[in-house]
């Protein structure tokens, strides 16, 4: 079980089997809220978890933005919780559509960022990561399995 907040620890494989039902009940279009992401960018997001209001709740520390929640997982005190996360950091990042309208929309600033979009691969490049557009992605898994050799 993750800690109380405001203590967080890192996120590791071995937090799935907590996490991924929560995961699987969020909007699929955020690639953020994925346990695969998550662990595939652990070195450059340093996600971090803690629970607030029984919520299970992902701190991104990446070195090219100040740290940011996103959005929480699960369904007690959302509006307590959020409120939190913005007393403590500036933004969540990013949220789903059904995550935003949930919220009190005169009680909160919203930006779209149309350049942090996800965006879609077609399915043979990403299944043969070939050519130089893939270096990232193909030193990703390099690193995972390197760190993390009985995986499943």
């Amino acid at each position: 079980m993750p800690p109380k907040y405001p203590v967080l620890r890192p996120i590791t494989i071995k937090d799935r089997l907590k996490l991924q039902p929560l995961l699987d009940r969020t909007e699929n279009s955020i690639c953020e809220l994925n346990f695969s992401n998550l662990i595939i960018w652990e070195d450059f997001d340093h996600p971090q978890i803690t629970t607030i209001h029984n919520n299970f709740c992902i701190l991104i520390s990446s070195p090219i933005e100040e740290p940011y929640f996103l959005e929480p997982l699960g369904s007690q005190k959302i509006i307590e919780t959020v409120d939190l996360y913005l007393k403590e950091k500036s933004k969540i990042a990013p949220v789903s559509e059904k995550f935003l309208y949930s919220l009190p929309a005169e009680k909160y600033q919203t930006t779209c960022l149309r350049n942090q979009f996800d965006y879609i691969y077609q399915t043979t490049s990403l299944a043969q990561l070939k050519g130089k557009d893939f270096d990232g992605k193909r030193n990703h898994i390099n690193k995972f399995k390197n760190k993390n050799p009985h995986y499943k």
